[in-house]
């Protein structure tokens, strides 16, 4: 837990602008007023001074010299700042340029909009970068604050969405300050956690408080007070920021504390600023900083005149006050997660937490051996809404990604920058202090993961409700749940938006119900059925494929001949224990231990022994994963044409390239084979030049999907495959667009072709790609006829290997391949293969040299 102790402190909001127009044009607006009033500080024993970084007349560049003079001052003067970077009372000129035409609310402040619709994004988010970045390494910054007094307007009253909205970008923001500069420290900057909380009644606003202060990237909890504020705006501070700040175990401070001069006389005010030094210094705040410090004699407008040396008399009591709670402390040092090599008394940071949590949101989420996008893939993925407990050390960013470790490998969180063009998330951090669940916010225990929740769809209208890209009814629209279907949803999703409850699933986000609705209501578009119960996993054995015959043995070393006890053939399924994963660093293998090894004496019982997989590096290959036994999957040997240039049956990943079609099983209702079929045949080969005159792909269609506006004429198209990288999106070819993507599978690289796609997809190349990723749509008949293709909507899907063209259908699973090739094509009259000498099966076509010469009956 972080410990600060006490130190006294001031306000100087102009202070980096001492000298420049934002002060009133007068002889003594120099910028040696700087060393004036630090030099009176100094002999007060203050150490901490508060001011703004930014003012909407200058430049980021223009600040960062501003702050740079002024820090300079202070690490002179032996101080410390807490800089505010913007300022949400806007009348006083300092926030970030460019937000000049944000909504205003009450006395300036930011509406409501600048967070739900995240308009911070445009300028704030920039600038604030800009500057952390420049003073990173700089302790004489001991605390960012986000904003001043950020507030959400009361009227009408807030609504958790509102809450919700600033939630996230306080975690946004302190997030990207925390990656910039980990060893300083940052504060939301709030004058009350009051007033960025829901109070329609929805949620307990003591519990959203909790929540937000322990964002793990939120150091300290800030509080404002003042005398015209009243006894009950001080009670709330002590039921609301004293109470959070002792709940998280995060240090207090009272960043403003004042009464203006013109509601109150000079002694009043000394004697107010007096008893809350008093009660806040005995409440634990680490400092109490009065509104505000000037030495000057002449009026500046510091401060709109709150803190007048001139005039009532008052400021040598101010300055005996702050003198009498002075103390020779040392300045704060925020060392990572290391406590303070010099032996410091008083200061430091106590180790983080080892691990965080983070939930997966998108289904079949690749697991790397390293750091990195083209090191091996862990075989296997990480399915949506699944939580990962990550090393709290472990993040870094490369290749334009964030990364984290897990104990099964790495993973990627998100793009690097937030400013790319399509933001990709791939993990969610779950909060460990403060978890949420259904109707509000719930403290839970430390590491408590809630339980996703079973909704049911129960609207009758149209057969179903759609799948939106956001909460929002204009959300794009990325499919359908039909009526009866059961969904389950992320536990921490709901939002309400447009009025209306929504909910996150693996998919995208669909409609619970209208936010209100009166009794007898039935508009509800799905009902809950409960938490999703996680049944005990069972130790089911992980399946593997021989590429080669490789011996068993007793112990998992392959440098010692002695240990040999059986052996497996090429083409051998075998069933290793879950738990035996081995990595031998002397020989650079993995191992695994099974039950169904042979022996060498021909006995045929089964043994156990040990085989590797593969080098540690991803190579060799000795053993192939193959999905779990209940998918029924069978091993089957094809014919091979004797003019092929190579056996398919020994290609890696045969049978199991694909963990599912790119197309839902009810969205397609025709085929076109692979190969010689009568339609290449009757089109003579046009379009076919580069696959020898014959087809190239597997044609999936739907001849009902004509109409692009209607929303059920949209067929989405995912990957299908266990994990890739997007290579091209392109609308030159298999018009109007398609994507490209690579697999690597053992030794063998594959490039997968999903054709004659809607224009707008939803990868981008260098994606990463799952089953459940979706790469877009089924361009319909009337977007193919615009393209001048005058044909049904389909998808063309094609396999590339080493400069050939193979047949999709020798890489899908039997339960997937059965159902294509029992399939009538509703649109063919006549066989489905050209009449010709060979190749009259769906499985009985050649290896398609790739623009190479023609073949069968053009040939």
């Amino acid at each position: 837990m972080l410990s600060i102790t006490w130190r006294t402190g001031v306000n100087m909001r102009e202070f980096a602008y001492y000298g420049t127009d934002v002060l009133a044009a007068d002889p003594e607006n120099q910028p040696h007023l700087q060393d004036l009033q630090l030099e009176s500080l100094r002999s007060m024993q203050v150490k901490l001074v508060r001011f703004y970084a930014s003012h909407h007349r200058f430049t980021v560049q223009q600040s960062i010299e501003a702050l740079r003079m002024a820090l300079q001052k202070l690490q002179a003067y032996g101080m410390q700042a807490i800089i505010c970077l913007d300022d949400s009372v806007r009348d006083s000129g300092f926030f970030v340029p460019g937000n000049r035409d944000i909504p205003k609310g009450k006395h300036g402040h930011y509406q409501k909009v600048y967070f739900r619709d995240k308009l911070y994004r445009v300028a704030y988010m920039p600038h604030v970068e800009a500057i952390v970045r420049e003073f990173a390494s700089d302790r004489t910054v001991l605390i960012w604050e986000l904003c001043n007094e950020s507030q959400l307007t009361q009227d009408p009253p807030l609504t958790s969405l509102d809450a919700e909205a600033y939630y996230e970008f306080a975690q946004e923001a302190s997030r990207r300050i925390k990656d910039i500069a980990p060893n300083q420290l940052v504060s939301l900057g709030l004058a009350s956690v009051r007033h960025v909380l829901s109070w329609d009644g929805s949620v307990d606003p003591m519990a959203q408080a909790r929540r937000l202060y322990a964002l793990p990237t939120v150091d300290v909890v800030s509080t404002h007070l003042y005398a015209e504020d009243g006894d009950q705006e001080s009670a709330w501070r002590d039921e609301y920021d004293v109470a959070v700040a002792q709940a998280v175990r995060k240090p207090l401070y009272l960043g403003e504390v004042g009464a203006h001069p013109g509601d109150f006389p000079a002694d009043y005010r000394f004697n107010y600023l007096q008893e809350q030094l008093g009660r806040w210094h005995n409440l634990g705040a680490f400092s109490v900083l009065p509104w505000q410090f000037n030495e000057c004699t002449a009026d500046l407008g510091i401060s709109d005149g709150m803190a007048r040396r001139y005039g009532d008399g008052w400021f040598d009591g101010l300055k005996n006050l702050l003198a009498s709670y002075g103390a020779a402390v040392d300045p704060v040092v925020v060392r990572g997660s290391r406590p303070s090599s010099d032996g410091s008394r008083r200061v430091t940071r106590s180790d983080p937490p080892p691990f965080r949590y983070f939930r997966v949101l998108r289904d079949g989420l690749l697991i790397y051996s390293a750091a990195d996008v083209h090191a091996p893939k862990v075989p296997r993925t990480l399915k949506s809404g699944v939580v990962i407990k990550v090393d709290s050390k472990s993040r870094c960013e490369k290749q334009g990604y964030v990364w984290w470790q897990f104990d099964d490998g790495w993973v990627i969180e998100r793009a690097a920058q937030v400013k790319v063009k399509r933001l990709q998330v791939y993990l969610q951090e779950v909060t460990t202090e403060a978890m949420f669940g259904v109707g509000g916010l719930q403290p839970r225990a430390p590491g408590e993961i809630l339980p996703n929740l079973r909704f049911r769809v129960k609207w009758q209208d149209g057969g179903g409700i759609y799948i939106r890209k956001r909460p929002a009814k204009n959300a794009r629209i990325l499919g359908d749940l039909k009526t009866g279907e059961e969904v389950e949803v992320f536990a921490d999703s709901r939002r309400e938006i447009n009025g209306i409850i929504w909910w996150q699933h693996a998919r995208g986000w669909s409609a619970e119900r209208p936010v209100r609705m009166a009794a007898g209501d039935q508009r509800a578009f799905m009902e809950l059925v409960g938490p999703v119960e996680r049944e005990t996993p069972t130790e089911e054995r992980v399946r593997f494929h021989a590429v080669t015959a490789m011996r068993v043995r007793s112990e998992p070393d392959s440098l010692d001949d002695k240990n040999i006890i059986g052996e497996i053939l090429e083409g051998d399924i075998i069933e290793a224990y879950p738990e035996s994963r081995t990595l031998n660093e002397a020989d650079q293998l993995i191992w695994w231990q099974h039950a169904n090894g042979r022996p060498f004496d021909g006995s045929g019982e089964e043994i156990t022994g040990w085989t590797a997989e593969r080098g540690i590096n991803g190579t060799p290959v000795y053993l192939e994963h193959l999905p779990p036994a209940s998918t029924g999957l069978e091993i089957r040997r094809f014919t091979v044409d004797p003019d092929d240039p190579f056996d398919v049956n020994l290609l890696p990943a045969r049978d199991r390239l694909f963990q599912r079609l790119p197309i839902g099983n009810k969205q397609w209702v025709w085929v076109q084979h692979f190969g010689n079929t009568s339609f290449a045949q009757a089109l003579e080969g046009e379009g076919y030049k580069y696959a020898c005159m014959l087809h190239g792909g597997l044609d999936l269609g739907n001849s009902r999907l004509k109409d692009w506006n209607d929303p059920t004429h949209r067929v989405p198209v995912v990957a299908g495959i266990e994990s890739g990288v997007v290579l091209t999106v392109d609308n030159k070819h298999f018009r109007p667009a398609y994507v490209s993507v690579k697999v690597v599978y053992g030794s063998a690289t594959y490039e997968i072709i999903y054709g004659h796609l809607h224009p707008t997809v939803n990868v981008a190349p260098g994606d990463p790609v799952g089953p459940e990723t979706q790469l877009g749509y089924i361009a319909t008949r009337d977007l193919l006829q615009a393209a001048n293709l005058f044909f049904d909507a389909h998808l063309h899907l094609e396999i590339r290997y080493k400069g050939y063209i193979l047949n999709p259908l020798l890489f899908i699973p039997n339960e997937y391949r059965d159902r294509i090739v029992a399939n009538q094509p509703e649109y063919n009259r006549q066989p489905h293969f050209y009449p010709y000498e060979k190749w009259q099966t769906p499985f009985d076509q050649p290896v398609i040299k790739r623009n190479g010469p023609p073949m069968g009956p053009r040939a």
